[in-house]
């Protein structure tokens, strides 16, 4: 991100003595054509040296929307869930960030079950993945994201009603 421009230094000390280095970082931003939004592609190489560190962020203006009073939980009502948009795509080259998201409705439903799959399986926890269920969005980053984690990408949602999925 432009905002982590900037100096930054690094001091090491302990009974010897003290040190420190300087180095000033300028973040460019590059842009991309993004693939089929489905697809998590990562090349595969033998010299991690080799791997370009790329980062690859879909912009979310979740935020900024106003919520409609349908799509809130309401248990009187039988809601199934629904899907309001689909997964950004990513592409990396190399190793990197890979972060996937979505708005998922009825917001607040206790019953709902959010899974993640590659490939129609599911994807099992790690500590390179962080997700997020929140106030109808939802999200998985991959902290790192290799070469046997590329595949289609899917969310599926089930509640009692119902189920859905998109990718």
């Amino acid at each position: 991100d432009k905002e982590d421009d900037g100096w930054y230094t690094a001091v090491a000390f302990n009974s010897a003595g003290t040190v420190a280095t300087r180095c000033k970082l300028t973040v460019v931003p590059v842009l991309k054509k993004a693939e089929p939004p489905q697809r998590l592609v990562v090349a595969k190489s033998k010299r991690t040296a080799e791997f370009k560190k790329e980062e690859v962020t879909a912009i979310s203006k979740f935020g900024e929307e106003a919520v409609d009073e349908e799509d809130l939980y309401d248990k009187t009502r039988k809601q199934r869930p629904v899907f309001r948009t689909k997964i950004s795509p990513v592409n990396l080259e190399g190793m990197g960030r890979a972060h996937f998201e979505c708005r998922l409705v009825p917001i607040g439903d206790p019953n709902m079950k959010v899974e993640w799959l590659n490939n129609g399986q599911p994807i099992e926890a790690a500590n390179r993945l962080q997700y997020v269920n929140e106030f109808g969005f939802v999200s998985m980053d991959y902290l790192v994201a290799y070469p046997r984690d590329t595949g289609t990408i899917s969310c599926r949602a089930v509640n009692q009603h119902g189920e859905a999925e998109t990718s």
